[in-house]
């Protein structure tokens, strides 16, 4: 009787809370069956893998929008820096202040296009 209910119990090991270190087996039934071993469905191989790579996803995604607030901070100080420069090139009476503006927006908006920036 106490061999059946141990066949239909969980095959994971946890490690325990306490201050000493020590493994027992998850206390859920087995009601799955991968490689020849009866897990419950939070600790099956399967599903565990599942969870880990939607994870790993929510990472990469995570990290990929990161990636581009960076770039887009990056081409937002570039373009800062050349309209300071066209706002003094004004300032100065160099060139026409109207095609020094026009001059540092196309710069500007094919930057922009550049990178994909709308």
């Amino acid at each position: 009787m106490n061999a059946d209910r141990d066949t239909q119990r969980c095959s994971k090991l946890i490690w325990g809370a306490g201050p000493w270190p020590r493994q027992f087996g998850c206390q859920n039934r087995g009601s799955v069956t991968e490689d020849g071993k009866s897990w419950c469905k939070r600790h099956s191989p399967s599903r565990v893998k599942a969870r880990r790579d939607a994870l790993h996803a929510r990472w990469r995604a995570a990290s990929e929008a990161r990636e581009a607030t960076w770039q887009r901070g990056e081409a937002l100080t570039a373009a800062t820096a050349e309209c300071i420069e066209a706002l003094r090139q004004i300032a100065r009476g160099q060139g026409e202040p109207v095609e020094v503006a026009r001059a540092a927006l196309a710069r500007l908006d094919a930057s922009e296009r550049k990178e994909g920036t709308p």
